[in-house]
């Protein structure tokens, strides 16, 4: 059903732009590059909201960024589609298996890393029994013999991927046998919020604690106790164009030029919330 809806909003976009069928040239409103950030992340939205401010300036209109979650494997089905990546210009996206899938399948010019973001991980502010400068490794086993509260987040694949190596790392097969092991399925700064009610430990991406800091609603919030050394890389991917397309395939060449030059390597490494500079540019490194 999800992948019926949006190829049918992705044909009425390209309907609405008539031009692919008429051959007719795009009009100005319609030049701008469409961006779809698939697998939805807040390090994603915090980067692309700076970045719209950015290009306004450089262009009559700033690029128009939507969202295409993809939360489940029916919705990764759904963002495989041609018809549905096609209404596109670029593809943002934290998933590299995603990406080089789309690749693979023909339906990319190009995959380019843009930036890392960390996992890190976070616990009470009077955690103060942890001696200082620990591996997240030497106090996740802490927690696990010490029966801790901790959050493992079940819809963030990525930070669960994450965990699931540093148990592996630490010789604890099974954490569910600590009967304070929670699994929860809230999205990342609610999970943190869980995390500083009950007084638990969890992992996460920095630029989520970077969230989390920035709406705290005072008290004690949670602190960073350790890097894992862990990381996750975005990409930006160029989607391929028809002819009618080439302006705004110009356009987003110009846009990937911007990003990974020195004006975007400022704007990321500029790019504070929370405190935080949540932020490590990728481009050129892989």
């Amino acid at each position: 059903m999800k992948m019926s809806i949006l190829c049918f909003f992705a044909a009425i976009i390209v309907f609405a732009h008539g031009e692919a069928l008429a051959g007719l040239r795009e009009p100005g409103a319609f030049r701008r590059v469409r961006i779809a950030e698939c697998v939805n992340s807040p390090s994603a939205q915090l980067l692309l909201m700076k970045f719209a401010g950015e290009f306004s300036a450089m262009w009559e209109s700033s690029p128009a960024w939507q969202t295409l979650p993809s939360e489940t494997e029916a919705d990764r089905e759904a963002l495989f589609d041609g018809m549905v990546i096609g209404a596109y210009d670029m593809i943002f996206t934290g998933d590299e298996e995603y990406a080089r899938k789309l690749d693979d399948a023909g339906m990319l010019r190009g995959v380019y890393p843009i930036f890392r973001e960390r996992v890190i991980l976070v616990g009470p502010g009077d955690s103060a029994e942890l001696p200082p400068g620990s591996s997240a490794g030497d106090i996740m086993r802490q927690i696990f013999a010490g029966g801790m509260l901790f959050f493992s987040p079940l819809g963030n694949k990525w930070i669960l991927d994450a965990e699931r190596a540093i148990w592996s790392g630490i010789g604890v097969k099974n954490p569910r046998e600590n009967r304070q092991y929670v699994e929860t399925g809230r999205d990342d700064v609610e999970a943190l919020y869980q995390a500083e009610d009950e007084g638990g430990f969890t992992l996460t991406g920095e630029a989520s604690f970077a969230r989390y800091l920035d709406s705290s609603r005072g008290g004690l919030p949670l602190r960073r106790l350790s890097d894992t050394g862990m990381h996750r890389t975005s990409y930006l991917c160029l989607v391929s164009h028809s002819g009618f397309r080439k302006e705004r395939a110009a356009t987003a060449d110009k846009y990937l030029e911007w990003l990974m030059g020195d004006g975007g390597r400022e704007v990321m490494e500029d790019f504070k919330i929370g405190g935080i500079a949540p932020f490590t540019p990728a481009a050129g490194t892989e």
